[in-house]
């Protein structure tokens, strides 16, 4: 499934029951860093890599125009472990307690299910876009405003 967003954002989502092999991988790339998340990894679960492809700021010709590709260290923070299902079900006794939001509410959920909805209506359309606009308040934790979003979907069965 292919998410495309506003401001040039896209995140590529591939699953398979029937797939052999047990991945279960998430990279993030940014203009500056990638970051590769490996839930498999029981050590280790977070590596980030200083990679990154450079365009010269101006060229007068087509044969000065050259890209560069960076490539530097990568490292692996520490990452304190601690079972995910425990600190889910710990945030939301925290909400409870302090009368907050939850980092996962029902605009959320609502929004995944959007999602899901749009994927099935590209399946039946064999993988044509399907395109809405997205309305979500985050937390208030993370941003005070509320954000509109134009999301694409388009999902492929193969």
């Amino acid at each position: 499934m292919s998410l495309s967003f506003s401001r040039k954002r896209f995140a590529t989502i591939q699953s398979s029951w029937l797939e052999p092999r047990k991945i279960r991988e998430m990279t993030i790339v940014g203009t500056r860093r990638m970051i590769v998340y490996d839930d498999l990894r029981t050590r280790e679960k977070i590596r980030i890599y200083d990679a990154r492809v450079e365009r010269p700021p101006h060229y007068d010709t087509f044969a000065e125009f050259q890209y560069s590709y960076h490539y530097g260290d990568s490292y692996i923070p520490y990452l304190h472990q601690e079972e995910p299902l425990k600190l889910a079900c710990q945030h939301f006794l925290d909400c409870i307690k302090t009368n907050s939001e939850p980092l996962t509410n029902g605009r959320r959920g609502l929004e995944m299910v959007r999602i899901l909805e749009a994927a099935s209506a590209s399946l039946k359309m064999n993988g044509a876009p399907v395109t809405f606009a997205s309305s979500t308040r985050p937390p208030p934790a993370f941003a005070p405003a509320k954000t509109e979003e134009v999301l694409e979907v388009e999902a492929f069965a193969g």
